[in-house]
């Protein structure tokens, strides 16, 4: 029998503080994640926690805001959908989904608007391999309307 652990509720938070052991291209690190979310779903034998309602997904540098979304924790994957919101300091990223994998720092996303000063990104499908974003079906600009004034 499986492990699940389940934790709801109303109007109030659920945090919970995830340890990655990732692979650092400069050094092996620990990563330490903190989750908040209205709902979680904690599957122990699978390492996967579902979250939904308000989530918030953080590190030190990092923020994921979404719907919902799943840790594959041996994967060392995020998998984020509605309103996702992503957001590193420098860059903004809002798009529908978003799977991000959290040791090698690469990501796919689905109907994105980057924001990174002075550029302003929209497309359909947008690949992140570190700092370079790979857009299919959209463009680039200096406008900062959505959509563009032009």
């Amino acid at each position: 029998m499986e492990s699940v652990y389940r934790f709801n509720w109303c109007r109030a938070s659920c945090i919970a503080l995830i340890f990655l052991f990732s692979k650092n291209l400069f050094s092996a690190s620990t990563q330490t994640w903190k989750l908040e979310s209205s709902f979680l779903k904690y599957e122990r034998k699978k390492e996967v926690i579902f979250s939904s309602g308000n989530v918030r997904i953080k590190n030190k540098n990092f923020l994921i805001q979404s719907d919902e979304a799943t840790f594959f924790r041996n994967e060392n994957k995020i998998s984020a959908k509605g309103n996702v919101l992503i957001t590193d300091g420098t860059t903004t990223v809002k798009c529908k989904n978003a799977i991000y994998h959290t040791d090698k720092d690469t990501a796919f996303m689905e109907d994105v608007y980057i924001e990174q000063k002075p550029f302003f990104i929209f497309g359909k499908k947008v690949q992140k391999q570190k700092e370079n974003f790979f857009v299919k079906d959209g463009y680039i600009t200096t406008c900062d309307k959505i959509p563009p004034h032009y």
